[in-house]
């Protein structure tokens, strides 16, 4: 049994967690009986963002229709969209309160001011994110009630935890928990972790899935995986390649297409070990202009990278799953 511990990072990009790699982790709970936990000071912190999240959409929503009342002609059908939103945030509070929560205490106080002070990770060298140093104090006072537990912990804040390899916690940390004899390993994401755990089934091979794989079914389907890359990537893309003198405004999907061939893959078998899950990484084209402030235009063709899971038994592929999270849709910077 695993005791597998979420940070806040991990979370928020799929608040209900849907995401496949969500799903995976789920699978592998419950075939090893092992637990989710949720930190309270991640609790607390998802909650907000969940409620921040929530406003910021709504707002997006009755601005769309203000700006489709302003078109028409003809204004019948057209209402407010209206949401209960205390009882949203209460309905995710109890979808989060499903997980075994770790509290953290008064007395931590102390101990993460001497950290501040100190600069002891994952306090950093100004002497900042107390945060994560009451999340880390959280998590080693609930193993200290057992030293049997075999913990890991997944985070996407490679700063205040990782070392330079970003696979390992930061020295510091390691040493603490070799000292307090403590079992905790490092994940840098949910990936990373399903990775870890996946089996090697011998008919399933990189020639095996490009002969069964519906190429054209994902041609269809690459507008919706480019659009499922976060919007920062693209100013990121653009500042960091294109331009740093311009200002980017907005950005137009020209053409996408995909590579046909298979980068990586791995295989996952279901608790009813009757099929088996396969997340297949691939490589796109996307032809994007980008147009800044002054109305200038640059073209660029960008490779993006994705992953695609698709069920399967032995003879066939059975199921395609076209829900793209933005955790697993990139471009190359």
């Amino acid at each position: 049994m695993k005791l597998i511990i979420l940070d806040s990072n991990i979370i928020r990009s799929d608040f209900q967690m849907k995401s496949n790699n969500f799903q995976l982790l789920f699978d592998f709970a419950e075939k090893t009986n092992s637990v989710i936990a949720i930190p309270r000071i991640v609790f607390e912190e998802l909650t907000s963002q969940y409620e921040k999240e929530l406003n910021f959409r709504l707002s997006q929503i009755n601005k769309a229709q203000n700006d489709l009342g302003n078109l028409v002609i003809d204004k019948v059908g057209l209402s407010d969209f209206k949401i209960d939103k205390a009882d949203q945030l209460r309905k995710y509070k109890d979808f989060l309160n499903g997980f075994l929560e770790i509290p953290y205490y008064d007395n931590f106080l102390r101990e993460a001011v001497k950290r501040q002070i100190n600069r002891v990770k994952p306090a950093s060298r100004k002497g900042e994110e107390f945060r994560d140093t009451i999340l880390w104090l959280s998590i080693l006072a609930h193993m200290s009630k057992s030293n049997s537990i075999d913990g890991v912990f997944i985070t996407n804040n490679l700063k205040d935890f990782a070392d330079e390899s970003k696979s390992d916690f930061h020295e510091d940390l390691r040493v603490e928990l070799e000292q307090k004899n403590f079992k905790l390993k490092f994940y840098k994401s949910l990936k990373d972790f399903n990775m870890e755990n996946t089996i090697e089934i011998g008919f399933i091979t990189k020639d095996w899935l490009n002969s069964k794989i519906d190429w054209e079914k994902f041609e269809s389907q690459s507008e919706f995986m480019v659009q499922a890359i976060a919007t920062e990537l693209f100013f990121e893309y653009f500042y960091r390649n294109v331009s740093q003198k311009e200002t980017l405004e907005y950005w137009e999907i020209k053409e996408s297409n995909i590579i046909k061939d298979i980068n990586e893959f791995s295989v996952y078998s279901w608790s009813n070990n009757e099929n088996y899950r396969t997340t297949v990484d691939l490589i796109g084209l996307v032809n994007i202009d980008f147009i800044t402030s002054r109305n200038k235009r640059f073209s660029n063709q960008v490779k993006f990278y994705f992953t695609i899971y698709v069920a399967n038994n032995q003879t066939e592929i059975t199921e395609y799953d076209y829900n793209f999270h933005p955790e697993e849709v990139t471009i190359a910077l």
